[in-house]
């Protein structure tokens, strides 16, 4: 028999009287509910269910104020970035929060042992596991065979570069479609990824001056 633990300890700091006051209120159980008040529009939570999913207690006087959010067995990160980002939303748009986590068991059995952080703003809550992150190793070292098994396989029926151009035109057409369709957000974001945040810049500067003429 053995036990497994998902265990963290953050903080939020530098709280306001008022945020101070609205985060205790989200802490308290709501009336005939028994259920805390942040998690009644919780998107997975069962009628019945009424778990916090983690401790919390406040400490520090006026510009010290804080709130500990910690678990020492079983706490659930995901309800923490519930409550965090709702907090964000609200009080900081304009800042994050970030929590690390370990997952443990009592016996040292293998693949019971790892961890993970969430990074949570005012818009959206990322989560990357250390199981994940082997995951995702592990796919990328693969593709990297198959891509060199690829390579050898066009190479011996003796493609050259010039007879994949339709090919490689109609795959980078349709993400750039797709995007082209979709929001200002997606497509800044795009550019930002391929081209870095200064090029981006650069674009949009000169985009915006024959917009202005």
């Amino acid at each position: 028999m053995a036990d497994n633990y998902l265990q963290f300890s953050e903080c939020l700091d530098n709280l306001t009287a008022k945020e101070s006051q609205w985060l205790a209120e989200q802490l308290a159980e709501v009336p005939d509910t028994g259920c805390p008040a942040f998690l009644l529009d919780y998107e997975d939570r069962e009628p019945d269910d009424m778990d916090c999913g983690f401790q919390h207690e406040f400490e520090g006087t006026g510009k010290h104020r804080s709130l500990w959010l910690s678990a020492e067995e079983r706490g659930d990160v995901e309800r923490v970035a519930h409550l965090v980002r709702k907090f964000l939303k609200r009080f900081r748009p304009n800042e994050f929060w970030s929590l690390t986590y370990a997952t443990t068991c009592s016996k040292l059995r293998i693949g019971e042992f790892g961890g993970g952080a969430v990074f949570v703003t005012a818009d959206e809550i990322q989560r990357q596991s250390a199981h994940g992150f082997v995951e995702d190793r592990t796919r990328s070292f693969q593709r990297h065979g198959d891509f060199a098994r690829l390579v050898e396989k066009a190479k011996t029926l003796g493609i050259v570069s010039e007879d994949l151009d339709d090919a490689v035109h109609d795959a980078a057409s349709v993400p750039a479609s797709e995007i082209n369709n979709g929001s200002l957000d997606e497509q800044i974001a795009f550019l930002v990824e391929q081209l870095g945040p200064e090029e981006t810049a650069q674009i949009i500067d000169g985009v915006g001056g024959k917009t202005a003429s």
